[in-house]
């Protein structure tokens, strides 16, 4: 199993950007000597969810100051580019790095983005597919033309080349459709697990964690399909934070309960949004979270002690899971704190034994 950290460049407070970012990229190099695998980046944009608008800028940066570790978007938020210029960006980031790159694309949730980038919301699963029909043909392909719906290209040749074979591309997946493209394209997928949003903003609490049952639909699909599920790579993502110190466990809990909150304005639009920050002082959401049991909070996410983590590590080892994303740094948690989790974290697992 890949064991990645996942960041999302959030900003609690009004912490300068570019503190975000050296301390992004500080946490990068410690991942590396800690023995990780790699390390996602969010992309998000207009708001303090994330200080992350083109993650594959901040990968840049990282690749220079590192020299193993994989470095992923997760995810790219694919209808909101125009893929000819992705994937020359993408290559440029795989070179820059050794060949480095994974790319986890993912069709968006937040209505705010794309009408801050005047994209049409609705047409997203078209701009999905036909995005995926040019990245693979740009990479795969010496001279490429493509005409479509969206978008109509040219005979070229996209410079740079992916430094040695095409990144490993990704779909973020969250429904049976999304599940089935990606599998009919021959892609990894990933899914991240936490407490459902419905539409109406409420939290349903009765249902399993979602990448149980992604991972259950996945197995399915790949069934009809005649493959076999542990040839290919699955990835889960996880809010994680390890401490042995009940009350440092308890605060991080606390941080991931207010980032859950945070995401379900976005995902249902109901975010008010003061230069940059979302007002977070309106309570009338309130109940959606903050009354939900402790034990579904603790089904959805890797918040506990070491040993609770290392039974959940397994757990999810045997069902399949080759790629585990770990989002730390959730919430305003400390960088103190966020290292010894990440430090205890690479313990529990000997991830320095496996590089």
């Amino acid at each position: 199993m890949r064991t990645w950290i996942f960041s999302l460049g959030q900003r609690v407070d009004r912490v300068a950007e570019h503190a975000v970012y050296d301390e992004l990229i500080n946490r990068a190099v410690y991942a590396e000597e800690l023995g990780y695998d790699g390390l996602f980046l969010a992309e998000h944009h207009f708001s303090n969810y994330s200080a992350i608008p083109y993650p594959l800028m901040l990968l840049a940066a990282a690749s220079q100051r590192t020299e193993r570790i994989r470095l992923g978007t997760a995810v790219v938020l694919l209808p909101l580019y125009n893929p000819m210029r992705l994937a020359e960006d993408v290559a440029t980031l795989d070179n820059l790095s050794d060949g480095r790159a994974e790319v986890v694309v993912g069709r968006g949730y937040a209505a705010l983005e794309f009408r801050g980038l005047d994209v049409d919301k609705s047409n997203s699963d078209s701009l999905m597919e036909e995005g995926l029909d040019i990245l693979t043909k740009a990479w795969g392909q010496e001279e490429m033309d493509y005409q479509g719906k969206n978008w109509t290209i040219p005979t070229v040749t996209v410079i740079p080349r992916p430094f040695k074979e095409t990144p490993p591309l990704w779909w973020a997946v969250g429904s049976k459709s999304s599940m089935a493209s990606a599998l009919d394209r021959d892609l990894n997928v990933i899914c991240a697990s936490a407490p459902g949003i419905k539409p109406g903003g409420h939290v349903d609490t009765t249902e399993a964690p979602h990448v149980d049952r992604m991972y259950s639909m996945y197995a399915q699909e790949c069934s009809t399909r005649g493959i076999d599920p542990t040839g290919r790579r699955f990835g889960a993502q996880f809010a994680a934070h390890v401490s042995s110190d009940p009350s440092e466990v308890d605060r991080a809990l606390a941080a991931a309960v207010w980032n859950h909150k945070l995401a379900g304005r976005l995902i249902t639009d109901r975010q008010r949004i003061d230069r940059g920050f979302v007002d977070m002082s309106d309570t009338s959401d309130a109940d959606l979270i903050d009354n939900v049991p402790r034990q579904v909070l603790d089904d959805h996410w890797m918040i506990c002690d070491p040993q609770t983590f290392e039974k959940k590590v397994e757990k999810y080892r045997e069902m399949g899971v080759t790629d585990l994303s770990l989002n730390v740094g959730f919430g305003g948690m400390d960088d103190a704190a966020v290292r010894r989790s990440m430090e205890l974290i690479a313990n529990v697992l000997q991830l320095r034994e496996l590089v």
